[in-house]
């Protein structure tokens, strides 16, 4: 598939994350990260992160929920978030354009 990437190189791997178990393992294997400051768990560079305390899981069939209590956040204000809505990725570099008539907000 060709064009741009609407996230500066990121949308490529929000479909390996979406994909088979091996091939996320290789996805996270070519990202930065570095220990958290409140847990030491690896914080992967990316657009906005969470570091997170498990609170609470529970099996539900072949998945398990996980919730989390979050102990500190982080973004980086000039990467773009991505969003997957009308079946592709999509940067938003501007709020307003998630919500309202007309926008991708609707359809969420």
């Amino acid at each position: 598939m060709g064009g741009v990437d609407p996230a500066g190189g990121r949308a490529w791997l929000a479909r390996r994350f979406a994909g088979p178990r091996a091939s996320r393992a290789a996805g996270i294997a070519c990202l930065n990260a570095e220990p958290g400051e409140r847990t030491g768990a690896l914080v992967l560079d990316g657009a906005s992160w969470l570091e997170c305390d498990l609170a609470e899981k529970f099996d539900l069939g072949d998945h398990t929920l996980v919730v989390g209590e979050v102990l500190a956040t982080g973004h980086d204000r000039t990467a773009p978030a991505l969003v997957f809505v009308h079946g592709g990725y999509h940067a938003v570099t501007d709020p307003r354009h998630v919500s309202g008539p007309g926008q991708w907000g609707e359809a969420l």
